[in-house]
Protein backbone atom coordinates (compact mmCIF):
# COMPACT_ATOMS: atom_id res chain seq x y z
CA UNK A 1 0.00 0.00 0.00
CA UNK A 2 0.75 3.59 -0.82
CA UNK A 3 0.10 7.03 -0.97
CA UNK A 4 -0.65 9.49 -3.64
CA UNK A 5 0.24 13.33 -2.36
CA UNK A 6 1.65 16.57 -3.74
CA UNK A 7 4.20 18.89 -1.84
CA UNK A 8 5.18 22.54 -2.21
CA UNK A 9 9.22 22.65 -0.70
CA UNK A 10 10.29 25.89 1.23
CA UNK A 11 13.29 26.83 3.13
CA UNK A 12 11.57 28.24 6.27
CA UNK A 13 9.02 27.02 8.46
CA UNK A 14 8.13 30.85 8.45
CA UNK A 15 7.50 31.10 5.29
CA UNK A 16 6.18 27.19 5.06
CA UNK A 17 3.61 28.13 7.81
CA UNK A 18 2.08 31.30 6.08
CA UNK A 19 1.50 29.02 2.92
CA UNK A 20 -0.29 26.52 4.62
CA UNK A 21 -2.64 29.14 6.28
CA UNK A 22 -3.40 31.00 2.66
CA UNK A 23 -3.79 27.34 0.98
CA UNK A 24 -6.11 26.56 3.73
CA UNK A 25 -8.32 29.19 3.13
CA UNK A 26 -7.88 28.93 -0.77
CA UNK A 27 -6.88 25.52 -2.03
CA UNK A 28 -7.71 26.40 -5.49
CA UNK A 29 -3.89 28.84 -5.18
CA UNK A 30 -2.15 25.31 -5.18
CA UNK A 31 -0.86 25.34 -8.43
CA UNK A 32 -0.15 28.72 -8.28
CA UNK A 33 1.68 28.32 -5.15
CA UNK A 34 3.75 25.15 -6.52
CA UNK A 35 5.04 27.12 -9.26
CA UNK A 36 6.27 30.39 -7.26
CA UNK A 37 7.43 28.58 -4.22
CA UNK A 38 7.92 25.14 -4.40
CA UNK A 39 12.05 24.56 -4.06
CA UNK A 40 11.61 21.16 -5.73
CA UNK A 41 11.30 22.67 -9.62
CA UNK A 42 11.39 18.62 -11.52
CA UNK A 43 8.04 18.37 -9.33
CA UNK A 44 6.55 21.99 -10.70
CA UNK A 45 5.47 20.28 -13.78
CA UNK A 46 3.11 17.70 -12.03
CA UNK A 47 1.64 20.43 -10.03
CA UNK A 48 4.01 19.23 -7.08
CA UNK A 49 2.66 15.13 -7.54
CA UNK A 50 5.37 12.71 -5.67
CA UNK A 51 4.33 9.46 -5.17
CA UNK A 52 2.95 6.98 -5.07
CA UNK A 53 4.73 7.05 -1.76
CA UNK A 54 5.45 3.81 -0.07
CA UNK A 55 3.40 3.16 3.40
CA UNK A 56 6.58 2.24 5.06
CA UNK A 57 8.80 5.35 4.32
CA UNK A 58 9.80 8.35 6.06
CA UNK A 59 7.16 10.23 4.27
CA UNK A 60 4.15 7.45 3.96
CA UNK A 61 3.84 7.77 7.86
CA UNK A 62 3.47 11.74 8.02
CA UNK A 63 -0.02 11.43 5.65
CA UNK A 64 -0.65 8.05 7.05
CA UNK A 65 -3.31 9.88 9.46
CA UNK A 66 -3.90 12.50 6.76
CA UNK A 67 -8.02 12.41 4.99
CA UNK A 68 -8.39 13.30 1.02
CA UNK A 69 -7.28 17.14 0.54
CA UNK A 70 -6.02 17.42 4.21
CA UNK A 71 -2.88 19.75 4.26
CA UNK A 72 -0.12 19.94 6.80
CA UNK A 73 3.46 20.75 7.53
CA UNK A 74 6.11 18.33 7.48
CA UNK A 75 10.15 18.93 8.32
CA UNK A 76 12.57 16.91 6.70
CA UNK A 77 16.45 18.10 7.20
CA UNK A 78 16.63 21.74 6.46
CA UNK A 79 13.28 21.58 4.44
CA UNK A 80 9.87 21.96 5.21
CA UNK A 81 7.21 20.33 2.92
CA UNK A 82 3.73 21.69 2.77
CA UNK A 83 2.02 18.15 1.69
CA UNK A 84 -1.12 17.80 0.57
CA UNK A 85 -2.67 14.24 0.71
CA UNK A 86 -4.14 13.31 -2.61
CA UNK A 87 -5.67 9.68 -2.27
CA UNK A 88 -4.39 6.24 -1.03
CA UNK A 89 -3.03 4.19 -3.61
CA UNK A 90 -3.65 0.22 -2.37
CA UNK A 91 -1.69 -2.96 -3.48
CA UNK A 92 -1.63 -3.94 -7.09
CA UNK A 93 -3.51 -6.53 -8.00
CA UNK A 94 -0.41 -8.21 -10.00
CA UNK A 95 1.08 -11.33 -8.85
CA UNK A 96 5.14 -10.37 -8.24
CA UNK A 97 6.26 -12.56 -10.74
CA UNK A 98 3.86 -10.53 -13.71
CA UNK A 99 6.19 -7.35 -12.47
CA UNK A 100 9.78 -8.52 -11.80
CA UNK A 101 10.95 -7.53 -15.73
CA UNK A 102 9.12 -4.24 -14.90
CA UNK A 103 11.09 -3.44 -11.49
CA UNK A 104 13.98 -5.19 -12.53
CA UNK A 105 14.22 -2.31 -15.62
CA UNK A 106 13.13 0.13 -13.46
CA UNK A 107 15.81 -0.35 -10.57
CA UNK A 108 18.53 -0.73 -13.55
CA UNK A 109 18.10 2.83 -14.71
CA UNK A 110 18.10 3.99 -11.51
CA UNK A 111 21.04 2.18 -10.76
CA UNK A 112 23.09 2.99 -13.84
CA UNK A 113 22.62 6.92 -13.47
CA UNK A 114 24.01 6.20 -9.41
CA UNK A 115 27.17 4.91 -10.59
CA UNK A 116 27.18 7.25 -13.88
CA UNK A 117 27.37 9.99 -11.47
CA UNK A 118 29.49 8.24 -9.24
CA UNK A 119 32.13 7.60 -12.06
CA UNK A 120 32.11 10.78 -13.56
CA UNK A 121 33.02 12.14 -9.90
CA UNK A 122 35.80 9.42 -9.57
CA UNK A 123 37.00 10.29 -12.68
CA UNK A 124 37.27 14.27 -11.75
CA UNK A 125 38.95 13.98 -8.94
CA UNK A 126 41.61 11.11 -10.53
CA UNK A 127 42.10 13.42 -13.46
CA UNK A 128 45.08 15.95 -14.05
CA UNK A 129 43.13 19.07 -15.88
CA UNK A 130 45.09 21.94 -17.01
CA UNK A 131 43.05 24.96 -18.09
CA UNK A 132 44.59 27.06 -20.06
CA UNK A 133 41.82 29.92 -20.35
CA UNK A 134 43.71 32.95 -18.26
CA UNK A 135 41.76 36.31 -17.97
CA UNK A 136 44.80 37.70 -19.87
CA UNK A 137 44.93 36.49 -23.72
CA UNK A 138 48.90 36.96 -23.65
CA UNK A 139 49.32 34.48 -21.10
CA UNK A 140 47.60 31.61 -23.44
CA UNK A 141 50.60 31.28 -25.60
CA UNK A 142 52.50 29.91 -22.74
CA UNK A 143 50.75 26.39 -23.02
CA UNK A 144 49.71 26.54 -26.62
CA UNK A 145 47.16 29.21 -28.25
CA UNK A 146 45.13 26.37 -29.62
CA UNK A 147 44.67 24.60 -26.21
CA UNK A 148 41.88 25.05 -24.14
CA UNK A 149 42.68 22.43 -21.33
CA UNK A 150 45.10 19.48 -20.91
CA UNK A 151 43.08 16.60 -19.36
CA UNK A 152 45.80 13.66 -18.41
CA UNK A 153 48.05 15.52 -20.75
CA UNK A 154 45.74 15.35 -23.90
CA UNK A 155 45.13 19.11 -25.06
CA UNK A 156 41.40 19.67 -25.36
CA UNK A 157 41.61 21.97 -28.82
CA UNK A 158 40.24 25.63 -28.87
CA UNK A 159 38.47 24.63 -31.92
CA UNK A 160 36.65 21.72 -30.15
CA UNK A 161 35.73 24.28 -26.98
CA UNK A 162 34.25 26.06 -29.35
CA UNK A 163 32.30 23.65 -31.02
CA UNK A 164 30.38 22.51 -28.11
CA UNK A 165 29.87 25.91 -26.82
CA UNK A 166 27.94 26.85 -29.77
CA UNK A 167 25.43 23.95 -30.08
CA UNK A 168 24.85 24.17 -26.56
CA UNK A 169 24.48 28.27 -26.72
CA UNK A 170 23.22 28.48 -29.99
CA UNK A 171 21.82 31.92 -31.27
CA UNK A 172 20.82 33.27 -28.14
CA UNK A 173 24.65 33.34 -27.31
CA UNK A 174 25.21 35.04 -30.46
CA UNK A 175 22.38 37.66 -30.18
CA UNK A 176 24.12 39.22 -27.75
CA UNK A 177 27.44 40.05 -29.89
CA UNK A 178 25.61 40.85 -32.46
CA UNK A 179 23.39 44.01 -30.48
CA UNK A 180 27.10 45.30 -29.03
CA UNK A 181 27.89 45.45 -32.49
CA UNK A 182 25.48 47.04 -33.88
CA UNK A 183 25.19 49.78 -31.09
CA UNK A 184 29.38 49.64 -32.16
CA UNK A 185 28.36 50.57 -35.87
CA UNK A 186 25.65 53.06 -34.75
CA UNK A 187 27.98 55.16 -32.41
CA UNK A 188 30.36 54.95 -35.43
CA UNK A 189 27.77 56.51 -37.68
CA UNK A 190 26.97 59.35 -35.11
CA UNK A 191 30.32 59.87 -34.53
CA UNK A 192 29.89 58.79 -30.93
CA UNK A 193 33.35 57.40 -28.49
CA UNK A 194 33.75 57.26 -25.03
CA UNK A 195 37.23 57.85 -23.69
CA UNK A 196 39.35 55.49 -21.76
CA UNK A 197 38.57 57.83 -18.91
CA UNK A 198 34.96 56.74 -18.93
CA UNK A 199 35.61 52.98 -19.35
CA UNK A 200 37.59 53.58 -15.95
CA UNK A 201 35.51 54.87 -14.01
CA UNK A 202 32.43 52.45 -14.85
CA UNK A 203 34.61 50.07 -14.40
CA UNK A 204 35.78 51.28 -10.82
CA UNK A 205 31.88 51.38 -9.68
CA UNK A 206 30.86 47.96 -10.84
CA UNK A 207 34.29 46.61 -8.92
CA UNK A 208 33.05 48.65 -5.85
CA UNK A 209 29.38 46.73 -6.60
CA UNK A 210 30.91 43.35 -6.86
CA UNK A 211 33.22 43.66 -3.88
CA UNK A 212 30.18 44.95 -1.71
CA UNK A 213 27.77 41.77 -3.31
CA UNK A 214 30.60 39.37 -2.32
CA UNK A 215 30.80 40.73 0.69
CA UNK A 216 27.65 40.48 1.60
CA UNK A 217 27.51 37.28 0.92
CA UNK A 218 30.15 36.61 3.80
CA UNK A 219 28.67 38.65 6.45
CA UNK A 220 31.35 41.06 5.97
CA UNK A 221 31.50 44.62 5.04
CA UNK A 222 33.59 45.50 2.08
CA UNK A 223 36.74 46.83 4.45
CA UNK A 224 36.59 43.82 6.28
CA UNK A 225 36.52 41.31 2.90
CA UNK A 226 39.53 43.43 1.40
CA UNK A 227 41.49 43.40 4.97
CA UNK A 228 40.64 39.64 4.97
CA UNK A 229 43.02 36.84 4.55
CA UNK A 230 41.67 36.35 0.58
CA UNK A 231 42.02 39.95 0.05
CA UNK A 232 45.22 40.17 1.52
CA UNK A 233 46.67 37.90 -0.39
CA UNK A 234 45.89 39.33 -3.08
CA UNK A 235 44.99 43.16 -1.87
CA UNK A 236 42.47 45.20 -2.46
CA UNK A 237 43.35 46.07 -6.18
CA UNK A 238 44.46 42.72 -6.78
CA UNK A 239 40.47 41.42 -5.60
CA UNK A 240 38.91 43.86 -7.72
CA UNK A 241 40.88 43.14 -11.09
CA UNK A 242 40.00 39.25 -10.30
CA UNK A 243 36.36 40.21 -10.12
CA UNK A 244 36.20 41.78 -13.35
CA UNK A 245 38.05 39.45 -15.17
CA UNK A 246 35.40 36.50 -13.89
CA UNK A 247 32.03 38.85 -14.65
CA UNK A 248 32.75 41.67 -16.72
CA UNK A 249 33.44 42.09 -20.46
CA UNK A 250 35.38 45.66 -21.03
CA UNK A 251 33.24 45.51 -24.47
CA UNK A 252 30.20 45.31 -22.90
CA UNK A 253 30.94 48.82 -20.80
CA UNK A 254 32.30 50.27 -23.56
CA UNK A 255 28.96 49.15 -25.31
CA UNK A 256 27.07 50.24 -22.66
CA UNK A 257 28.37 53.54 -22.24
CA UNK A 258 27.77 54.28 -25.83
CA UNK A 259 23.89 53.02 -25.54
CA UNK A 260 23.86 55.50 -23.20
CA UNK A 261 24.94 58.43 -25.08
CA UNK A 262 22.74 57.55 -27.47
CA UNK A 263 19.58 57.55 -25.01
CA UNK A 264 20.23 60.38 -22.84
CA UNK A 265 18.82 62.95 -24.81
CA UNK A 266 15.37 61.32 -24.41
CA UNK A 267 15.81 60.42 -21.01
CA UNK A 268 14.13 63.06 -18.57
CA UNK A 269 13.83 63.08 -14.83
CA UNK A 270 11.15 64.51 -12.98
CA UNK A 271 10.08 66.11 -9.92
CA UNK A 272 7.94 63.05 -8.84
CA UNK A 273 10.21 60.87 -10.13
CA UNK A 274 12.35 61.90 -7.72
CA UNK A 275 9.98 61.92 -4.81
CA UNK A 276 8.70 58.15 -5.79
CA UNK A 277 12.12 57.09 -5.34
CA UNK A 278 12.54 59.33 -2.00
CA UNK A 279 9.69 57.66 -0.86
CA UNK A 280 10.68 54.16 -1.26
CA UNK A 281 14.10 55.04 0.88
CA UNK A 282 11.94 54.44 4.04
CA UNK A 283 10.44 51.42 3.53
CA UNK A 284 11.78 48.43 3.18
CA UNK A 285 14.19 47.87 -0.03
CA UNK A 286 15.86 45.16 -2.09
CA UNK A 287 18.27 45.90 -4.56
CA UNK A 288 17.61 43.11 -7.29
CA UNK A 289 18.50 41.06 -10.28
CA UNK A 290 15.73 39.69 -12.79
CA UNK A 291 15.09 37.37 -15.26
CA UNK A 292 11.92 37.62 -17.29
CA UNK A 293 10.60 35.06 -19.86
CA UNK A 294 7.37 34.96 -21.72
CA UNK A 295 6.94 31.17 -21.11
CA UNK A 296 6.93 28.83 -18.35
CA UNK A 297 9.46 25.78 -19.44
CA UNK A 298 11.69 28.62 -20.02
CA UNK A 299 11.51 29.77 -16.93
CA UNK A 300 11.84 26.70 -15.11
CA UNK A 301 14.81 26.25 -17.00
CA UNK A 302 16.56 29.05 -16.28
CA UNK A 303 15.43 28.70 -12.78
CA UNK A 304 17.29 25.32 -12.83
CA UNK A 305 20.54 26.82 -13.72
CA UNK A 306 20.20 29.30 -11.47
CA UNK A 307 20.05 26.81 -8.75
CA UNK A 308 22.78 25.20 -10.30
CA UNK A 309 24.91 27.98 -9.34
CA UNK A 310 25.21 29.84 -12.82
CA UNK A 311 25.40 33.61 -12.48
CA UNK A 312 22.23 35.21 -13.74
CA UNK A 313 24.20 37.18 -16.43
CA UNK A 314 25.61 34.13 -17.85
CA UNK A 315 22.18 32.48 -18.40
CA UNK A 316 20.66 35.55 -19.59
CA UNK A 317 22.77 35.81 -22.34
CA UNK A 318 22.25 31.99 -22.97
CA UNK A 319 18.45 31.98 -22.48
CA UNK A 320 16.77 35.50 -22.97
CA UNK A 321 15.20 36.63 -26.06
CA UNK A 322 15.30 40.01 -24.54
CA UNK A 323 17.18 42.63 -26.35
CA UNK A 324 20.08 44.09 -24.37
CA UNK A 325 20.44 40.92 -21.62
CA UNK A 326 24.50 41.80 -21.97
CA UNK A 327 23.53 45.82 -21.16
CA UNK A 328 26.08 46.44 -17.50
CA UNK A 329 23.33 47.03 -15.07
CA UNK A 330 20.90 45.68 -17.13
CA UNK A 331 18.74 42.88 -15.14
CA UNK A 332 19.31 45.23 -12.06
CA UNK A 333 16.70 46.70 -9.94
CA UNK A 334 15.16 48.15 -6.66
CA UNK A 335 12.41 46.47 -4.86
CA UNK A 336 10.16 48.39 -2.04
CA UNK A 337 7.58 47.34 -0.09
CA UNK A 338 5.40 49.60 -2.48
CA UNK A 339 6.12 47.35 -5.42
CA UNK A 340 4.22 44.18 -6.99
CA UNK A 341 7.65 42.25 -6.68
CA UNK A 342 7.41 42.67 -3.15
CA UNK A 343 5.37 39.51 -2.09
CA UNK A 344 7.83 37.20 -3.55
CA UNK A 345 10.93 39.06 -2.13
CA UNK A 346 10.29 39.89 1.55
CA UNK A 347 11.12 36.57 2.94
CA UNK A 348 14.76 35.86 1.24
CA UNK A 349 17.66 36.95 2.30
CA UNK A 350 21.06 38.53 0.67
CA UNK A 351 22.04 36.12 -1.93
CA UNK A 352 18.83 33.95 -2.07
CA UNK A 353 16.55 33.15 -5.28
CA UNK A 354 12.98 33.55 -5.41
CA UNK A 355 10.61 31.22 -7.29
CA UNK A 356 8.99 31.90 -10.36
CA UNK A 357 6.25 33.72 -10.57
CA UNK A 358 4.01 35.46 -13.16
CA UNK A 359 3.52 39.79 -13.00
CA UNK A 360 3.12 41.93 -15.74
CA UNK A 361 2.15 38.72 -18.04
CA UNK A 362 5.69 37.05 -17.79
CA UNK A 363 7.36 34.58 -15.52
CA UNK A 364 9.91 35.95 -13.67
CA UNK A 365 12.73 34.84 -11.50
CA UNK A 366 14.47 37.06 -8.68
CA UNK A 367 17.98 37.45 -7.06
CA UNK A 368 18.73 39.26 -3.75
CA UNK A 369 21.52 40.98 -3.78
CA UNK A 370 21.19 43.80 -0.84
CA UNK A 371 18.16 44.34 1.58
CA UNK A 372 18.03 47.60 3.44
CA UNK A 373 15.78 47.91 6.07
CA UNK A 374 13.16 50.68 6.72
CA UNK A 375 14.93 53.85 8.58
CA UNK A 376 14.35 57.56 8.37
CA UNK A 377 15.45 58.76 5.05
CA UNK A 378 17.58 61.39 4.82
CA UNK A 379 17.16 65.15 3.79
CA UNK A 380 16.06 64.79 0.11
CA UNK A 381 18.39 67.62 -0.63
CA UNK A 382 21.51 65.24 0.07
CA UNK A 383 20.25 62.51 -2.12
CA UNK A 384 18.12 64.10 -4.48
CA UNK A 385 21.17 63.88 -7.45
CA UNK A 386 21.72 59.88 -6.39
CA UNK A 387 18.15 59.22 -6.69
CA UNK A 388 18.06 61.18 -10.19
CA UNK A 389 21.01 58.90 -11.03
CA UNK A 390 19.22 55.45 -10.25
CA UNK A 391 16.08 57.17 -11.88
CA UNK A 392 17.52 57.92 -15.10
CA UNK A 393 19.78 54.52 -15.47
CA UNK A 394 16.52 52.86 -15.14
CA UNK A 395 14.89 54.84 -17.87
CA UNK A 396 17.85 54.60 -20.22
CA UNK A 397 17.59 50.62 -19.91
CA UNK A 398 14.09 50.66 -21.43
CA UNK A 399 15.10 52.83 -24.06
CA UNK A 400 18.25 51.34 -24.99
CA UNK A 401 16.10 48.25 -25.28
CA UNK A 402 14.00 49.85 -27.10
CA UNK A 403 16.90 51.56 -29.50
CA UNK A 404 17.99 47.53 -29.72
CA UNK A 405 14.81 46.51 -31.28
CA UNK A 406 14.37 48.90 -34.01
CA UNK A 407 18.62 48.74 -35.02
CA UNK A 408 17.86 44.41 -35.38
CA UNK A 409 14.80 45.49 -37.35
CA UNK A 410 17.00 47.90 -39.98
CA UNK A 411 20.29 45.78 -39.77
CA UNK A 412 20.90 43.10 -42.54
CA UNK A 413 21.64 39.91 -40.12
CA UNK A 414 22.72 37.10 -41.85
CA UNK A 415 23.28 34.20 -39.35
CA UNK A 416 25.32 30.99 -41.56
CA UNK A 417 24.19 27.39 -40.45
CA UNK A 418 26.52 25.47 -39.14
Amino acid sequence: MGYAAAHIVLGSRRQARELLEVLEADLGLWERAVLQYSLDRPSVHYKGRIGPVPAGSELGRALADMEPGELKLWQQGDAWHVLRFIRAVPAADEAFEEVTDRLRAELTVVECSRRYQALLAELHRDADVVVNLPGDPAARPLLGEDVAAYVNGEPLMMGELADVLIEEFGDLMLEAYVERLLIEQEAERRGLAVSEEEVGERMAAIADQLVAEQAGRQGMTMAELEGSPTGADAEAADLRAGLLRQFVSRRDVEATLLAERMVAPGVEVTEADIAEAYGDLGRDRFVVEELATDSVPAAERMHRRVQEGLSFELVARTELAEPGAWVQGGLRGVVSSAHPYYVYVKDLREGEVSGVFKEGGQYRIIRVLRRDPPSDPPPLESVRETLAQEVRLRKSRARIRALLVRLKAEADVEVRPN
